[in-house]
């Protein structure tokens, strides 16, 4: 009897802990990060090229610092290293946030900047 509580116990707490992580899997589906160094920026189409990939940005994108400060797109120039939050549309990825880099950063630097994690 004692047995048959226990596994039955068992079972409850995974049943109700396996659902978790896969919902919060399905939150990210959207979304895209990377990390790399601008190839071309184009002002006038508002697009951006990162790791061979097309960028769009749009009235609600918004660009930051190293420091999570607000900055103008102005300040993305090609060879710049930047870290970008998207979300994917059919033929382009969408910049939510776009952070302007010091450099490029390694693994053991990445700690340091929250908006990477």
């Amino acid at each position: 009897m004692k047995t048959r509580l226990f596994i039955g116990g068992i079972l409850l707490v995974a049943f109700c802990i396996i659902p978790f992580p896969t919902l919060t899997l399905a939150l990210n589906e959207g979304m895209s990060k990377t990390e790399g160094i601008i190839m071309g920026i184009d002002l006038k189409k508002n697009t951006v090229i990162v790791n061979e990939k097309m960028f769009l940005w749009d009235k609600s994108s918004l660009f930051y610092n190293e420091r999570e400060s607000r900055i103008d797109i102005d300040r993305f120039k090609p060879k710049s290293y930047v870290f970008i939050v998207g979300e994917k549309g059919e033929k382009y990825i969408v910049v939510k946030k776009m952070y302007l880099l010091p450099k490029y950063l390694d693994k053991k630097e990445r700690r340091l900047y929250p908006f990477m994690q």
